[in-house]
């Protein structure tokens, strides 16, 4: 569920990441690294906050990274589950156009 919330805030904050909306052209976006750990259970009706923030961007080898930390709480504070994910954006695919 996590990545889906990752997905999410690229949507809206980054134009040219618009995967939900439909990927566009030869680039693709590579999950270069990426880990969950989850700490607790969320159960069935409770109200889950998602927060995070992008804790480093860089681009090598021409292709810009973007290292992002995410974690979800249940609605009193629960941790339930920390997320990890180094991403390449905007990789372009042998051959493309």
């Amino acid at each position: 569920m996590i990545h889906v919330d990752k997905m999410r805030i690229l949507e809206e904050n980054c134009d040219k990441e618009k995967r939900i909306a439909g990927m566009k052209g030869p680039d693709a976006r590579i999950h270069y690294e990426y880990r969950a750990k989850h700490h607790s259970a969320a159960y069935v009706g409770e109200t889950v906050v998602v927060s995070g923030h992008i804790v480093d961007k860089y681009v090598k080898r021409d292709r810009p990274y973007l290292w992002y930390y995410l974690d979800v709480r249940t609605a009193d504070g629960r941790l339930v589950t920390t997320y990890n994910d180094l991403t390449a954006l905007r990789y372009k695919v042998e051959g493309a156009r």
